[in-house]
C-alpha cells in the first residue's frame, strides 16, 4: 500500500516501580519467547535522553514508525481496487442484526448483509448498545513543547511504563509529548499547563516552555484492557478499543475475522474470555476518574520509594537539567 516508514527503533522507560518495571517487561518476553530487548543503564539512558529521571531503559530496534495519517487513504484505494464500495461518512441510523441476513439503515441506502462487523466506536449507542456499554474513554493532552536548549541525540518512540506512563518523542528541537489526564482538560492554555506539569518530571527546564498545537484525546478502552476482538452472534463481528497504537492489533483483527468468515477458523474465540464487561455508565465514569488519582497518589510514593531503593538521593521532579547545550 506504500504507506511510508517514518523511523525505526523504540525506547520503554519503567513507571513508578523503577528498575522492576524493567525486570517484569523482560520477564514476561521471556515467557513468551519474544526477544530479549537491549538493556540501557542510567548514563545510557541519560546520555540518549537527556535526562535522569529514568534507572535505565529497554530499547526494541525493530518497532517501526509509519505515516500512520496516510493509511486510511491508502487501505481505501486498495479496497475499491478489490471491488469494495465504500459509503463514505454515512451514518446509520438503525440495524437489524437477528437474522441470518443483516439490514443497516442509512439516510439513504438500505443495506443487506451476511456479516457486519463493527470497527469504529462512534455512533453505536443507537445500533449496538451492547457494543457501546463496553467501551470506556481514558483522556490525553498532546502537545509539542518548545524548549531554550537543543534536543538530545535520540530520535526514537519514548513509552514510559505503568497505567498512567506518558509518551514523547523529541522531533530536532521540539517535543512531542502525549500525556493521562483523569477527565477531558478543557482550553488550549489548560492543555499547555498540563502539559508542562507532566514533562518537568522529566526535564524539569521545561516548567515554562512555550507548547504548540495543544490539544485533547479519547483512547477508547475496554474495563479489562485488551482489545475488543470477538463476536457477538452469528455474523456480526466487532474489534475496537484497540488502544493507543492500534495498527497491529487492527491488522490481527482483520485477519481472525476474514479467517472466521471465509474458513470458519475459530482461533477468534482466544479473545472470548476478554468478552464485553460493561462499564456501568456515568457510575463506571466516576469511579474510573477516582481510580486514577488514587493511582496517581500511588505512582508518586512509588517513584520516592524506587529512588531511595536505587540509591538516587534525586527527588522527582528536582533532576538535572538535560545534557545540552542551552541557547
Amino acid at each position: 500500500m506504500h504507506v511510508p516508514q517514518i523511523g525505526a527503533g523504540l525506547l520503554y522507560v519503567p513507571g513508578p516501580r523503577g528498575k522492576v518495571d524493567l525486570l517484569d517487561e523482560a520477564a514476561a518476553r521471556d515467557e513468551l519467547g519474544i526477544p530479549e530487548l537491549t538493556r540501557l543503564g542510567r548514563s545510557g539512558i541519560s546520555e540518549r535522553l537527556g535526562t535522569s529521571a529514568f534507572a535505565g531503559a529497554l530499547f526494541d530496534p525493530e518497532t517501526m514508525q509509519f505515516a500512520a495519517g496516510k493509511l486510511p487513504a491508502a487501505l481505501a484505494k486498495t479496497a475499491r481496487a478489490a471491488g469494495v464500495r465504500i459509503l463514505d461518512h454515512t451514518a446509520i441510523f438503525s440495524a437489524d442484526l437477528d437474522g441470518l441476513r443483516k439490514y443497516l439503515e442509512t439516510p439513504n441506502h438500505r443495506v443487506r448483509a451476511d456479516h457486519v462487523a463493527f470497527c469504529s466506536e462512534g455512533g453505536l449507542d443507537a445500533i449496538a448498545p451492547w457494543l457501546a456499554q463496553a467501551i470506556g474513554y481514558e483522556h490525553r493532552v498532546t502537545g509539542a513543547l518548545l524548549p531554550a536548549f537543543a534536543g538530545p541525540p535520540a530520535s526514537e518512540p519514548v513509552i514510559e511504563g505503568g497505567a498512567r506512563g506518558v509518551r514523547f518523542l523529541w522531533t530536532g528541537t521540539q517535543l512531542e509529548f502525549v500525556a493521562p489526564t483523569a477527565s477531558p482538560v478543557r482550553g488550549a492554555g489548560a492543555v499547555a499547563r498540563v502539559l508542562r506539569r507532566h514533562a518537568r518530571r522529566i526535564y524539569p527546564a521545561l516548567r515554562r516552555a512555550k507548547v504548540a498545537q495543544p490539544e485533547i484525546a479519547q483512547v477508547a478502552r475496554a474495563l479489562h484492557g485488551l482489545p475488543l476482538i470477538g463476536s457477538f452472534r452469528p455474523g456480526v463481528w466487532y474489534a475496537i478499543a484497540l488502544g493507543e497504537e492500534p495498527m497491529v492489533a487492527a491488522s490481527l483483527a482483520a485477519d481472525l475475522i476474514s479467517a472466521a468468515v471465509l474458513e470458519r477458523d475459530d482461533r477468534i474465540t482466544t479473545f472470548a474470555p476478554f468478552g464485553l464487561s460493561p462499564w456501568h455508565g456515568a457510575f463506571g465514569r466516576i469511579a474510573g476518574g477516582a481510580r486514577y488519582w488514587i493511582g496517581r497518589w500511588n505512582d508518586a510514593a512509588e517513584r520516592r520509594e524506587a529512588r531511595a531503593e536505587e540509591g538516587d538521593p534525586m527527588e522527582t521532579g528536582r533532576e538535572a537539567t538535560p545534557i545540552s547545550s542551552e541557547r
